[in-house]
């Protein structure tokens, strides 16, 4: 199988990668595990977004062939002031990081939400900290201003699907290590 869009395009699918949500699967479980794995047999990335926040079922995630599981922006938000809201974010990183997923920790609005992030171990995230949504042209400007681009091929997969990294100048634009 390959896609109709990977053929007209002549797109890498390694180059790919498709973000879906929780509730988009639920229909029909078996025909996205299957649709899934052929996407994933082509080497097209696969991100989970908005975990923890639609129709999550543990039996199904197992076998999805999930690269990337995205924390929803939810529970990155009230993590510093509702305990269990921080346990849901150690678990989710804890349960990603046993089946060999990265974690993308989304919404991040400041300084104390990133440092307890790194605390916790999550090394990958976005949100407005580093940069509200750009157009493509806004972002090409945005990556060569804060010296991204010339890094981007140090980036791993996963870290230039986020388009930052989590580590900030004393301006608060995002910077690569």
């Amino acid at each position: 199988m390959r896609p109709r869009i990977l053929a007209e395009t002549k797109v890498d699918p390694t180059l790919v990668k498709l973000e879906l949500t929780e509730s988009s699967t639920v229909d029909d479980p078996e025909r996205a595990v299957s649709v899934l794995n052929q996407l994933k047999a082509l080497g097209v990335q696969i991100s989970l977004d908005d975990f923890g926040t639609g129709y999550s079922s543990l039996s199904y995630l197992h076998r999805y062939p999930i690269d990337i599981l995205k924390i929803d922006r939810s529970f990155v938000s009230r993590m510093l002031d509702n305990a269990d809201n921080l346990q849901l974010v150690t678990t989710i990183l804890a349960l990603a990081r046993g089946m060999g997923m990265s974690v993308v920790a989304e919404g991040i609005e400041n300084e104390a939400q990133a440092q307890q992030l790194d605390t916790l171990g999550c090394v990958l995230g976005q949100g407005y900290l580093f940069a509200k949504p750009l157009t493509a042209d806004d972002a090409e400007i945005w990556l060569q201003v804060t010296g991204l681009k010339r890094t981007a091929s140090r980036l791993t997969n996963a870290e230039a699907a986020t388009g930052s990294r989590r580590k900030t100048s004393k301006t608060g634009a995002a910077s690569a290590s």
